[in-house]
C-alpha cells in the first residue's frame, strides 16, 4: 500500500487551472504522494504551456476545437494513472481543505471497506468573483440527493448536513470531489460517450452493480467555482454537436438503466456483483417509471437491500 493517489483532471479552457493545481499541492499533507492526469483543453488564443515543471504532473494536450466533452477528456486523462493506490477525480476549478489526502484516506480506512467510494458535493458557496482566496462553511458538508426525473435523467441536488464523525453512506455520488480505490478505474471504465447530464448517476449505478459502496465525506472537502462567465464552456465552442452528443449519451443512459433499447455497452455496462434493481430499491428510485421516493430525495439508502 502506497497511499500515493491519482488526481484526475479535465480541463476545458479554464484559466483557473493552475490554482486548482497550485493548491491541491499546497494544501496536500504528502505531496510528494500526489500524481496529476490532466486533460487539458486549450483554445488557440490560450497559453500552450501550464507553468509547471514536474514528472508527478502528467499532462494531455487537446485543442479545445478538437474536444468530445467532459467524460471524454476524464476517460482519456485516466490513462495516465499507473500505481496509484487511490484515485481523486475533481473539476478544475476548485481550491482544496488543508491536509485534504490525509483526510480522505483517513475517511477511506474508516469505512472498513474495500469498495468504498468517497463523495460530496463541494461548497455550494460562490467566492468573490474579484478574489481567489476561496472562503466557506467548515463546519457544514453538501450532501448528494436525487430530486426528479428530467426525461431519462435523474436530477440531483444537495442536502446540507453538520459535519460528522466518520463518513456515511449514501445513494449517489458526485463526479467533481469523488476518492476511492484505483482498482475503480479498471471495474468501472469511464464511458467517453457519456456526455454531461446522466453522468454522475451512470456512474452510481454501474459502480454499486460491481459492488461499490457510496459513501458521503464527513465534512466539505473543497470549494467550487460555480460561476461559469468566467470562462468558455463546451457547448459556447461546440453548439452545433452538443444535441447530437447529449442524444446519444441519453440512449446509452436509457440502454444502461431503462433497458429501452440495446445499445452495445461493453465495458460500460453494469456490473455482476448487484443487480440494477437491487441499487434501485437501495437508492429508493424507479428508473422505468422514473419514480423518486422521498427516501432518496434525502439520499439516505435502505440499508436491506446493501
Amino acid at each position: 500500500m502506497n497511499n500515493k493517489i491519482f488526481v484526475n483532471i479535465a480541463s476545458y479552457r479554464d484559466p483557473l487551472l493552475p490554482y486548482t493545481i497550485n493548491s491541491v499541492l499546497s494544501k496536500a499533507k504528502h505531496p510528494e504522494n500526489i500524481t496529476f492526469g490532466i486533460c487539458w483543453q486549450y483554445g488557440e488564443e490560450e497559453v500552450k504551456t501550464l507553468p509547471f515543471k514536474d514528472a508527478n504532473i502528467k499532462i494531455i494536450k487537446v485543442p479545445a476545437k478538437h474536444s468530445k466533452g467532459a467524460c471524454w477528456a476524464r476517460s482519456l486523462a485516466f490513462e495516465l494513472h499507473t500505481d496509484e493506490q487511490f484515485f481523486w477525480l475533481i473539476d478544475s476549478h476548485l481550491s482544496v481543505i488543508q491536509d485534504w489526502d490525509e483526510k480522505l484516506i483517513t475517511q477511506y480506512y474508516q469505512t472498513q471497506d474495500p469498495k468504498a467510494l468517497l463523495s460530496c458535493a463541494v461548497s455550494q458557496w460562490n467566492p468573490p468573483s474579484t478574489n481567489f482566496d476561496w472562503q466557506g462553511s467548515t463546519e457544514k458538508r453538501a450532501v448528494t440527493r436525487a430530486t426528479q426525473f428530467s426525461g431519462s435523467i435523474l436530477l440531483q441536488m444537495y442536502e446540507v448536513r453538520d459535519n460528522i464523525d466518520a463518513p456515511e453512506l449514501n445513494s449517489f455520488l458526485t463526479a467533481c470531489n469523488l476518492f476511492g480505490p484505483s482498482q475503480w478505474i479498471t471495474d468501472v471504465p469511464y464511458d467517453p460517450d457519456m456526455f454531461f447530464l446522466g453522468e454522475e448517476i451512470s456512474l452510481a449505478a454501474r459502480s454499486f452493480t460491481h459492488g461499490y459502496n457510496h459513501y458521503a465525506t464527513n465534512q466539505n472537502m473543497a470549494y467550487h467555482k460555480h460561476d461559469r462567465g468566467y470562462r468558455k464552456v463546451y457547448s459556447d465552442d461546440h453548439y452545433r454537436v452538443v444535441g447530437k452528443l447529449s442524444e446519444i449519451s441519453g440512449k446509452r443512459l436509457e440502454s444502461l438503466l431503462m433497458k429501452t433499447n440495446e445499445i452495445p455497452l461493453g465495458m460500460y455496462g453494469l456490473g455482476n456483483i448487484r443487480s440494477l434493481e437491487q441499487y434501485e430499491k437501495y437508492a429508493g428510485i424507479n428508473f422505468k417509471d422514473r419514480f423518486v421516493s422521498e427516501q432518496a430525495k434525502t439520499g439516505r439508502p435502505n440499508l436491506e437491500y446493501l
